[in-house]
Formats: structure tokens, sequence, C-alpha cells
């Protein structure tokens, strides 16, 4: 899965014509994060977002991409279509958008651990 994200990521932001400084420096902080903690450079990683499109993949993953994509964020996948599963899946990304957002307004300092592991675990990280 990891290998098919990287080269989505690569040919998606081949895609974007008339950027080659923006992708030049793309690939100068890939390479710098590899070296370092990549926690380091969150306000680097915002700024090259906009090369992507949030449907880079989405539309054009097979179905093994899909399914695996939905048990990594507790989706259901039971005997839907593949369609049904894109919907699931932009609506989960749509409700962790907002949970984002409302933890940005309010700050880490705000939640219970419970809280914090829970949001974990809807973002595909397990806790303990």
């Amino acid at each position: 899965l990891a290998k098919f994200v990287q080269e989505s990521m690569v040919s998606g932001i081949t895609l974007q014509k008339g950027k080659p400084k923006e992708l030049e420096k793309f690939a100068e902080f890939i390479a710098k994060t590899r070296s370092n903690d990549p926690r380091d450079d969150i306000d680097d990683l915002v700024s090259f977002s906009k090369l992507f499109s949030e449907e880079l993949t989405l539309d054009n993953l097979p179905r093994q991409y899909l399914v695996a994509i939905c048990q990594l964020i507790n989706i259901d996948t039971g005997f839907h279509t593949d369609a049904f599963l894109r919907f699931r899946l932009r609506n989960k990304m749509n409700a962790l958008k907002k949970d984002d957002q409302m933890i940005r307004d309010e700050g880490l300092s705000a939640m219970t651990g419970l809280e914090l592991q829970n949001a974990n675990v809807d973002r595909g990280m397990r806790s303990v």
C-alpha cells in the first residue's frame, strides 16, 4: 500500500505542469524528512499540500486498496461496491477534517486521554 501511495503521489505531482520549482522543493523536503524527524516540518508539509488534489487516488484505487484503507480506519467493508466504499471513505475523511479543525480550535490540552486515544484510533493509529 505504501508503495502504491508513493507512486500515486509522484504521478500526481508530475501532472502539475508549470510548477518545476515547487516540485524541486518538494523533492528536497522529502529527502530532508527521511534524515530528520518529520514532525519538525509540519508547516512545510502543509505548504506542499496544495500540490495534491484530495481526489488524487481515491477514484483510481483498485478494490484491494479501498478495502485495506477502510479496514485501517475501521470502516466495515462487507459486500459493498467500490463506489460505496469510496463514498464511505470520503464521508469519513470529511468527518476527520471537521474533527481536526475542532481539535485545532480547542487545542490538544483540552482533550482527555481517552478522547486522544479515540481520535488516534479514528485515524488508523492504534493506541494502548
